[in-house]
């Protein structure tokens, strides 16, 4: 069986693939700028971005936690000479023992690890100020993160809470 198309029939076919193959290439080629942040339009692409991931991971463990998105900007501004290493030290170095100080203590680990890169990405990229506040603001949610676990675990030792209990919650 031969399939028969009039002139017009085919024309409208031919059109309608035409369409259907740029409207497929035209949504990717758009949403791919939207994806990025606007202050990343320049020659160190993709040392921001790997920034942007690591701050925004940092934001979404803040509010997971109950944090807010931010750290206080008083403790920004005193965190400014120090490095994460320094900040991310307990005074006593204690272990959680409830879930609940492990919880705080990981995450507040896993801030930590994250400043720690983008304050790297951010020295190698010199006197950029944007990747430079990036820096100052997840070393202030470092030094916020490890307090909190450092109250946490003194908190739960003052209760003489053992690992088998998860009813000590982290500092709000």
């Amino acid at each position: 069986m031969k399939l028969q198309l009039s002139p017009a029939t085919f024309g409208l076919l031919l059109l309608s693939v035409g369409v259907s193959a740029c409207g497929t290439a035209s949504p990717q080629s758009k949403a791919t700028p939207a994806m990025s942040p606007p202050n990343l339009i320049g020659p160190h692409d993709r040392e921001k971005q790997d920034i942007q991931d690591l701050w925004m991971q940092i934001r979404e463990w803040r509010v997971e936690k109950g944090w807010g998105t931010e750290p206080p900007r008083d403790m920004i501004r005193q965190i400014r000479r120090m490095s994460v290493h320094q900040l991310r030290m307990c005074p006593a170095n204690p272990e959680p023992r409830t879930t609940s100080c492990r919880d705080v203590c990981n995450i507040s680990e896993a801030i930590c690890d994250n400043a720690e890169s983008i304050c790297r990405i951010a020295a190698q990229l010199g006197n950029d100020s944007w990747a430079q506040e990036k820096c100052e603001n997840a070393k202030a949610s470092c030094k916020e993160a490890t307090e909190r676990c450092c109250e946490c675990v003194v908190a739960e030792d003052a209760s003489g809470a053992s690992g088998a209990s998860s009813g000590v919650a982290g500092p709000k």
